[in-house]
């Protein structure tokens, strides 16, 4: 691999976001209508033991409280181009990590996915868990072509739910909590002689009968877009979206509902918000956060040209207020939710000129209901992304946020006041390279 290509790939990995390129396309045989919506055909998958796989799984499930992360586990010259799968006990940080490092790039689930890291997902259980991959992690052009895979495993024995696609035509997957199922997104061509103009069959893989079950399918649901989101219980996904309406753009959520006959939706977000408050005058995907229950969207804002900061709008009733100002040259990113709607936390960064040296960054959490707001961690930077903060998610029981701090991924327990380093990143890299990232075992 050229040592341009690696740099590239580690510099991705640090700022947590992944771009998988595009090339090639795929013609799946479904109708060309890229705007009506249409059930997507089923189609049955055998379950398959991954031959080409040969590591032992069974002790990456996960028995007690733990974190699931998978990270870059050289330095930026080393010639090892491999991923390492990690699984952490709270309970006994000191003992040998269960893991085991894979020799192929992992890819994030889309190129188009606000989030980088999701090429790994657990179920909350921690019994269950998937990672795609594929050459050279996507970039383009891939070395080799159609290289993506969706490995499943349970029970420690590895299936093949997807290959053969470019990571284009895979653009997002989620396990769902419960380990139930995978949802996918798959994109086809509507014109056979041109492959910009795709439209999106949404399935549903069932991971004890081993099938694969069409669900929708629509132009919209593809062309960027937030990750997939799932609800606590598994009986609903949704995504956020931006679309054409009339001659201005304006952010859609998409619910998904496996209970109900009619089960796509469509529910208008941020109705009434000044359209000034968005820094192009539209929101995009990354801008905004729903709360788990469903009643809240937290959004970054803009206060003024050189200020970026975090509002809540009330989706009950189309009321909205100003919850944090990270001040000068600042901005905000990386909502994360406590279970129960009541927190939210974030990371504060540095959008002015040069590599922010000397600036003050923070890790946040905001009660929305009484506006009370905690520092987490603060970090100075030196240089570059030496100083970045990262918020990743809340535990099950709303009492630790998991975050990046410059080279290590910790976490900020509520009870204690206090971080705890989990792992380090090794010597040669500049921050915390990662892949995926889970609460699991709960």
């Amino acid at each position: 691999m050229a040592k341009s290509t690696k740099v590239l790939v580690w510099i991705l990995a640090v700022m947590v976001v992944v771009a998988l390129g595009c090339g090639g396309w795929y013609y799946f045989g479904y109708a060309k209508d890229g705007k009506s919506k249409k059930k997507a055909t089923t189609s049955e998958g055998a379950k398959t033991s991954d031959s080409s796989v040969t590591n032992e799984y069974s002790s990456i499930t996960a028995s007690a409280e733990s974190i699931g992360y998978a990270n870059y586990p050289n330095g930026i010259d080393s010639e090892i181009a491999t991923w390492r799968i990690n699984l952490v006990k709270l309970s006994d940080l000191a003992t040998t990590n269960k893991d085991f490092t894979t020799d192929f790039y992992l890819t994030s689930s889309g190129f188009e996915s606000v989030s980088a890291n999701d090429a790994v997902q657990w179920s909350k259980d921690g019994t269950v868990f998937a990672y795609s991959y594929g050459d050279e992690g996507g970039m383009m052009p891939a070395e080799v072509a159609n290289s993506l895979k969706l490995i499943l495993i349970k029970d420690g024995t590895a299936t093949t739910v997807l290959e053969n696609f470019e990571p284009y035509q895979i653009p997002k997957w989620k396990l769902m909590p419960d380990g139930n199922s995978i949802i996918y997104f798959k994109a086809y061509p509507l014109d056979e002689t041109n492959i910009d103009d795709l439209n999106y069959a949404i399935f549903k893989y069932d991971i004890v009968a081993g099938t694969h079950t069409g669900l929708e399918s629509d132009s919209d649901y593809g062309g960027g877009g937030s990750p997939i989101f799932a609800s606590a219980d598994s009986s609903k996904f949704y995504l956020i979206k931006s679309k054409e309406v009339g001659e201005s753009r304006k952010l859609y959520r998409f619910q998904f509902d496996f209970a109900s006959s009619d089960s796509e939706s469509e529910e208008l977000l941020l109705d009434g918000v000044d359209a000034s408050r968005a820094f192009m005058n539209s929101f995009s995907e990354s801008d905004v956060s729903i709360s788990p229950d469903g009643t809240k969207i937290a959004y970054r804002y803009k206060i003024s040209e050189s200020i970026h900061g975090v509002a809540l709008y009330d989706m009950t009733d189309g009321s909205s207020e100003d919850l944090y100002n990270p001040g000068e040259k600042k901005s905000v990113n990386n909502f994360a939710w406590t279970p129960d709607s009541k927190t939210l936390a974030f990371d504060t960064t540095y959008f002015g000129q040069g590599d922010g040296a000397g600036e003050e960054l923070k890790l946040v959490a905001v009660n929305v209901e009484t506006n009370a707001q905690t520092i987490l961690a603060e970090s100075t930077v030196s240089s570059g992304l030496s100083g970045a903060l990262l918020a990743l998610g809340w535990s099950p029981d709303g009492k630790k946020l998991a975050y990046i701090g410059g080279s290590s991924l910790k976490y900020y327990n509520i009870d204690t006041s206090a971080s705890v380093e989990v792992a380090q990143a090794p010597t040669g890299n500049n921050g915390f390279s990662l892949k995926g990232f889970e609460w699991v075992g709960y």
